[in-house]
């Protein structure tokens, strides 16, 4: 007889990392969609600021006489503006792709779990099976020593063992 034991308690230790693993890859996937929603928000708040800025650049130029140094101004805030916004997409950019690495590390995560489970499963059912074919071998040689203590009994006697 194999002793199955071993194998599902190193399957459930396996099991339990693989649950551990897979529940801190949900955290990374958590706060990655944190970080993802926070460079969107940065983005769209930039976007009201740059709206209420350009607002106040067109009434300031409307109500004076417009100079050439009020026009390399203008530009200069617009390229500086520019640059922010550009930064702000190439840092949500970023954390997508934090968001989709992360989102498939938890799928790999969620497969090995499963898979550890299947296993852990299966071990468990080989090991219920060869204890009740266990049970059942010590039956039978309980029930054959009956036998051959009724067949005893009844050479001896003359007689048989019938309610035994």
């Amino acid at each position: 007889m194999h002793d199955f034991s071993k194998i599902v308690a190193l399957r459930q230790r396996r099991l339990d990392r693989r649950l551990k693993a897979e529940s801190a890859e949900k955290a990374a996937v958590a706060e990655a969609k944190a970080a993802h929603e926070a460079a969107q928000k940065a983005i769209d708040d930039y976007l009201a600021e740059t709206k209420r800025m350009e607002i106040d650049l067109l009434t300031e130029l409307l109500h004076k006489s417009v100079s050439v140094n009020d026009l390399l101004a203008v530009e200069e805030t617009l390229k500086k503006v520019q640059k922010k916004a550009e930064e702000l997409v190439a840092r949500r950019a970023e954390c997508q792709t934090r968001l989709a690495e992360a989102e498939e590390r938890a799928r790999i995560a969620s497969r090995k779990r499963a898979e550890s489970a299947r296993k852990l499963n299966k071990s468990e059912h080989i090991e219920e099976r060869l204890r009740l074919m266990q049970i059942a071998a010590e039956m039978a040689r309980e029930e054959a020593s009956i036998d051959e203590f009724c067949e005893q009994m009844a050479a001896r006697a003359g007689g048989g063992c019938n309610g035994a």
